[in-house]
């Protein structure tokens, strides 16, 4: 209710009041229109409509004057959010004449209409007043509550500012500290700059130097004040070509390769560029490195001349199994060329002669396992030379200054050496089944000539004269001897024929039990004692265990004192199980252990019977279930035979008691 603009003379019905200058409508209104005017205005607010107020009086020049007040809402554009009205005051004109003045009278007959008509408008606008009032009062309250939220939460405001203020105090405690770190950091980043001996420099983006070490001042011509400029400044006493270029394209994820170069006196070193990465993770630089590989390049020369005068072909394969070279005979071998082999996977070499699986499993494991390989066989038809049979032996080649891990790969041609071998092979079949056959067959008519001499002996003893009988004598054991002989011979060939078909679990108490009943005569003949252990179940061949049992017992009462003392037993070893005969005659002198499985070897004279064959057949007969035999003796001490039978075996049982 701020006057805003004055339109006409308001003299009459608006007055300035005593004290402060003021704008309020009500407080210039003159008295007789407050009460009309504070209504009319009311009404209009409340309905947004024309309100207008009759028989309103005001005094002026000793008369009374009637106005009439009307108050209408101003509606603005949508922009304008406040409301306006328009107060407009008019003198009434009764009849339809002019306003009309009347002189005071107390005898009027209209004062107590007006009087109470400006009564009732006065109670009007005194409840208007109170309603305005008691909204007032509520606006006020929910200002009062939304101030006490408001302090409410500045109160919450200050404590997080107190909390933010704690938090920026600790934070500023931990940047003081991140400071000093910082700064030791770079501290022993400049110290360890200044002490490895690497030539290194260390580039921005826009390729201008940040650091470098002493040892790299020499090579790009370094001075301290070269740091921020460009270091395709520099006049390098290097072979440094397209720098820039490969700075780039480290720095863009490209070519990281090292590559070698060589400074002004010849010396070869490995150029090295790799990305820098800044605090945000990106890369924001790089690093040059040089390392110096002029020995490991010299020797590489050397090795190469060295893998050039080889007569093997020879390849070098990376770690991806790539030819990376080759020499000059491998050339020359497989009739193929550099352009063909180089880089190129070794499986697919020629036409696909190396593209085996378990030559691929034994090279794939060389690098990783640091493992190596020998005599791979390779028999194939290849290209241009036709069917070859070849040895493959593989290791890596260690070098620490190499760039990357490498296998050498030595190819052998062992062609002409297998034809050879097979060829021996075959002839060494043809004479063994020549000896069994020539062994066998000379039995019948040896047995002829056993049988007619022994006759012979008897018919015509003490006839011919003692000389005679002497000879004929001699003839008997000769013939016998022979006869032993090529029955040790025949078993002996019959033991490298027979095919390993026969293999089975074996009790060898019960195959010891069945060789003592074989040698009952001798047993009983010399009086020997053979005792045994609780031996084992083995899985071997029946028949080729009796022999060595048999062969052993008997040798050993052979060469036994006056009672013969003979035992058998078994334990476990690494192999399998271990047999050990053990007897108490005249014994072996070590030097001879050796000889003694030898094939006609005997160690003793002629007084003691046998052929030299009994040891050789027992070690063949143990070598073909896959085990060992040697002997353990002194001379009068006795021997210890012991031999091997491998392979999964079942645990011995307890003998029982006969």
């Amino acid at each position: 209710m701020n006057i805003v603009q004055v339109r006409g003379h308001t003299a009459p019905y608006l007055e300035l009041s005593p004290g402060e200058p003021t704008h309020s409508l009500l407080k210039m209104a003159r008295e007789g229109l407050v009460a009309g005017l504070g209504k009319a205005f009311q009404t209009a607010r409340q309905r947004n409509a024309v309100a207008k107020e009759d028989g309103m009086r005001i005094e002026g020049s000793g008369q009374l004057t009637e106005v009439t007040i009307t108050v209408i809402p101003l509606r603005g554009s949508s922009s304008v959010k406040k409301q306006y009205f328009l107060v407009l005051f008019k003198d009434a004109e009764p009849n339809g004449g002019p306003a009309t003045k009347h002189k005071p009278s107390t005898h009027d007959k209209d004062v107590t209409a007006r009087l109470r008509r400006e009564l009732a408008a006065t109670k009007e606008y005194l409840h208007s007043i109170l309603e305005d009032t008691a909204i007032t009062l509520e606006e006020l309250r929910s200002a009062n509550e939304e101030a006490q939220a408001g302090n409410e939460e500045l109160e919450t405001a200050q404590e997080e500012l107190e909390s933010a203020n704690e938090e920026l105090n600790t934070l500023n405690e931990e940047l003081k500290i991140s400071n000093v770190e910082f700064s030791q950091v770079n501290r022993d980043l400049t110290n360890l700059l200044e002490s490895i001996s690497i030539p290194l420099v260390m580039v921005g983006k826009d390729l201008r130097i940040r650091r470098f070490t002493r040892a790299m001042e020499p090579m790009l011509n370094l001075i301290a004040s070269d740091v921020g400029r460009s270091i395709t400044d520099l006049q390098p006493q290097m072979e440094l070509p397209d720098l820039r270029r490969l700075l780039l394209d480290a720095m863009e994820g490209g070519n990281r390769k090292p590559r070698d170069v060589r400074d002004s006196h010849g010396r070869w070193f490995s150029l090295r560029i790799l990305p820098s990465l800044g605090p945000d993770g990106k890369i924001d630089g790089a690093v040059v490195m040089l390392i110096d590989i002029d020995a490991a390049k010299r020797g590489l020369d050397f090795a190469e001349a060295i893998v050039e005068t080889v007569r093997e072909p020879l390849v070098i394969l990376n770690q991806n199994l790539q030819v990376m070279k080759a020499n000059k005979i491998f050339y020359g071998t497989f009739q193929t060329t550099r352009e063909e082999t180089e880089q190129r996977l070794i499986w697919d070499l020629g036409n696909g002669q190396w593209n085996i699986p378990r030559l691929r499993e034994l090279l794939e494991n060389v690098l990783p396992a640091h493992s190596t390989f020998r005599d791979f066989e390779v028999t194939h038809e290849f290209e241009h030379v036709g069917r070859k049979v070849m040895l493959l032996n593989a290791s890596e080649i260690f070098d620490p200054n190499a760039q990357a891990r490498t296998i050498l790969l030595a190819i052998e041609d062992v062609t002409d050496r297998k034809r050879t071998e097979e060829a021996l092979k075959a002839t060494n079949a043809e004479l063994q089944h020549f000896a069994y056959a020539l062994t066998h067959d000379l039995q019948e008519p040896l047995r002829m000539v056993v049988n007619f001499t022994e006759l012979l002996a008897r018919e015509y003893e003490g006839k011919l004269g003692e000389e005679a009988d002497t000879f004929i004598s001699y003839s008997v054991e000769g013939a016998l001897r022979i006869e032993a002989l090529l029955k040790g011979l025949l078993a002996y060939w019959e033991v490298t024929e027979r095919e390993q078909n026969s293999f089975a679990s074996i009790d060898c108490n019960a195959v010891l039990a069945k060789t003592l009943v074989n040698l009952q005569a001798p047993i009983a003949q010399s009086g020997a004692i053979v005792t045994s252990d609780s031996l084992p179940t083995v899985v071997a061949e029946e028949i080729m265990l009796m022999q060595v049992f048999q062969n052993l017992i008997s040798n050993s009462i052979k060469y036994s004192g006056e009672t013969p003392r003979i035992h058998v037993s078994a334990q476990r070893d690494a192999e399998g199980w271990l047999f050990s005969v053990r007897d108490n005659g005249v014994g072996i002198d070590p030097k001879d252990a050796g000889r003694a499985f030898g094939m006609f070897k005997r160690l003793h004279g002629s007084e003691i019977p046998g052929t030299g064959i009994g040891l050789a057949l027992c070690k063949k007969v143990v070598e073909r279930q896959g085990g060992r035999i040697w002997v353990e003796s002194e001379t009068g001490r006795g021997a210890t035979f012991k031999f091997t039978v491998p392979g999964r075996h079942k645990e011995p049982e307890p003998r029982r008691a006969d």
